[in-house]
């Protein structure tokens, strides 16, 4: 029962997530897979119910990932199993310590899950944190701007800690907590005021769809540079900014190696009067390459450039090369990522603007960084082409609308084969559609107030639950070894007999 159950909640959280978007099945969705680990009949049962609820949830999240490679696909599921069956491990062992010290290990040990996964060394990942399923929901994404879509994660884990322990043990104080903390979280929503007024930006973005999108064909790159100069020729001047996603240029049509493209790019940039914010990978010897983007100005000269810091681990750099290099599957990727060494804000006419490279707008550190270093507007560039026509860019939107939130900056969502889209007052607006060309185009604005309380401290809400739960599972331990100690006259009794 406890397998089907976690089966049950694997396939409601998966539904929280785009392309269905049904965010409030979060809530109920891991209060059932807390039910389902509690009432397992010993840990080990419990632990395979984790198994069978990362197996449902994660496999359904990101089927699009076969497109790029099984390996990828069951790399990826098989990366958050054993998290999820610790914590149902955990969650069973732990089910006849006192209430409030269990209901914290339950709340605490769901978010471990995650802050370990986004944190893990090589392999980080936070793609499924049920923190991003508020996005659609204005009073999140307004409170968001508290805590992060981290912050979240936290409220839904201890709302469903709630709701679990009002079901099993019928606890009226858990049922409060639960509510309260929904109040107080959606409430918040209602009272903070973080998009300021500012200086309008006219953003242009540019979206030249690679011809084989999923399996480059002949001449791909220098065709996706071709289609975005032929479309940028279409745009009237007027836009301040136009972006090109990541990859529109480089390699073979590298500007600084491909005189022509630099020509093309300096009559552009010339006749719109316009910034032009690029996204470009070069080689960087036989081995190794640089992912960036470059900022020209109106006269078409490189002013600026922020190279990826976060490469995609087995899709821009093998990790361990010389024990997994020479596997058949990795032969797509026969040059390593160089990261760059920290975030880069880049000028725009005096105002200082943020940019991430796909994978990165899945962490919030990486946008956070710009922020504090004084961006007024956040660029996410991204290369999608092989993930197919699946829900990959309906999640990364997502992501990318609580990053908007979590930092009140506007946004610019570029992606090469769609979806598209400008995001302003933390709400995203039209979205191009996928594998088409298409000129996006609208009005953003450049943030002119002291940063948010997520861009000041971050996941500063996670860090308190977490120490909370420790210290309170510290002392629990601590008092159950001094009770199950026996007295010093016993002591003394026994070594006299």
């Amino acid at each position: 029962m406890s397998i089907v159950v976690a089966v049950i909640a694997g396939l409601a959280l998966t539904a929280a997530f785009p392309p269905l978007a049904q965010g409030w099945l979060a809530f109920p969705a891991i209060a059932a897979f807390q039910w389902s680990v509690l009432r397992a009949r010993r840990p080990g049962v419990a632990a395979l119910a984790g198994v069978a609820f990362g197996l449902t949830f994660v496999g359904l999240l990101v089927p699009w990932l076969r497109n790029v490679a099984g390996a990828a696909y069951i790399g990826f599921v098989a990366a958050h199993l054993p998290y999820f069956a610790a914590y149902g491990w955990v969650v069973n062992r732990t089910r006849h310590w006192p209430l409030p010290t269990r209901a914290l290990v339950m709340a605490a040990g769901w978010v471990a899950v995650f802050f370990v996964l986004r944190w893990q060394p090589v392999l980080a990942i936070e793609w499924a944190d049920p923190g991003y399923t508020v996005a659609p929901l204005a009073l999140a994404r307004n409170a968001a701007a508290l805590w992060g879509a981290t912050g979240w994660g936290v409220v839904i884990a201890v709302v469903a800690t709630g709701v679990t322990l009002a079901a099993t043990e019928r606890s009226r104080t858990a049922a409060l907590v639960a509510a309260a903390a929904l109040v107080v979280a959606f409430g918040a929503g209602l009272v903070v005021d973080h998009w300021p007024a500012g200086e309008p930006v006219e953003v242009a973005v540019v979206q030249g769809h690679p011809p084989c999108p999923g399996f480059p064909c002949a001449s791909t790159r220098e065709q996706i540079t071709v289609n975005h100069l032929r479309l940028t020729s279409t745009v009237a001047p007027g836009p301040d900014l136009v972006v090109w996603a990541e990859s529109s240029v480089g390699f073979t049509t590298d500007p600084a190696q491909n005189p022509a493209v630099q020509d093309a790019i300096v009559e552009q940039a010339r006749r719109l009067d316009a910034h032009m914010l690029i996204g470009a990978d070069r080689p960087a010897g036989d081995a190794n390459f640089v992912n960036a983007n470059l900022m020209f100005d109106q006269e078409g000269r490189i002013v600026g450039e922020y190279r990826k810091q976060h490469g995609v681990p087995f899709g821009e750099y093998v990790p361990w090369r010389p024990v997994f290099g020479r596997l058949a599957l990795l032969s797509r990727v026969p040059r390593d990522m160089i990261p760059g060494s920290g975030p880069v804000v880049l000028s725009l006419d005096g105002n200082a603007i943020g940019s991430v490279i796909s994978f990165e707008a899945a962490f919030g550190r990486y946008a956070r960084e710009h922020a504090a270093l004084g961006a007024g507007l956040l660029v996410v560039n991204t290369n999608q082409s092989s993930y197919g026509r699946g829900s990959a860019s309906d999640q990364i939107i997502a992501m990318t609308t609580m990053r908007a939130s979590e930092l009140g900056l506007d946004l610019v969502h570029a992606a090469i084969t769609g979806r598209s889209t400008l995001i302003a007052g933390g709400v995203p607006g039209p979205r191009t559609p996928l594998y088409e060309d298409a000129i996006l185009a609208g009005t953003l604005t450049l943030r002119d107030a002291p940063p948010t309380p997520y861009a000041r401290f971050g996941d500063w809400l996670v860090t308190v639950l977490l120490v909370v739960a420790a210290a309170a599972t510290m002392q629990h331990l601590v008092v159950s070894l001094t009770a199950n100690r026996p007295p010093p006259s016993a002591e003394v009794d026994a070594v006299e007999a």
